[in-house]
């Protein structure tokens, strides 16, 4: 448990640090981030209320769909997402019945979308 809290939270920090290289954006949290798209922003604000009500499997497939036009936008909804979803205990994953890969698995198939490269993806995220 100890050591899947520190995974997680170096993954917050390794989403600031992408924002910072990316987007220029040095804000510490995700949440912060300015989506563009005041009708993107709504979905995502709603996607996010969802991670804790709906089956995460289901908020994950409108994730898929929401952002389908690959924009700096839904660039940025998916890294509030997973954001938010690696805040979650364990206990969310079971409830969900699905596992801590898994999730990590559906962020990298997310963000290899953007161009972002496997071995990229694997040194910013998890290396």
């Amino acid at each position: 448990m100890f050591e899947q809290d520190y995974i997680m939270r170096q993954i917050r920090e390794c989403v600031a640090v992408t924002m910072k290289l990316i987007f220029k954006i040095d804000m510490p949290v995700p949440e912060t981030m300015v989506i563009q798209n005041q009708e993107k922003q709504a979905k995502s604000q709603e996607l996010i209320l969802r991670i804790d009500v709906d089956p995460i499997k289901d908020v994950l497939s409108d994730l898929n769909h929401i952002t389908k036009e690959k924009t700096r936008d839904d660039l940025l909804i998916g890294f509030q997402f997973y954001s938010r979803i690696f805040q979650k205990d364990e206990d969310f994953f079971d409830s969900n019945q699905i596992s801590y890969s898994e999730i990590r698995e559906e962020m990298k198939q997310f963000f290899l979308q953007y161009g972002i490269f496997e071995e990229l993806f694997d040194l910013i995220f998890f290396g």
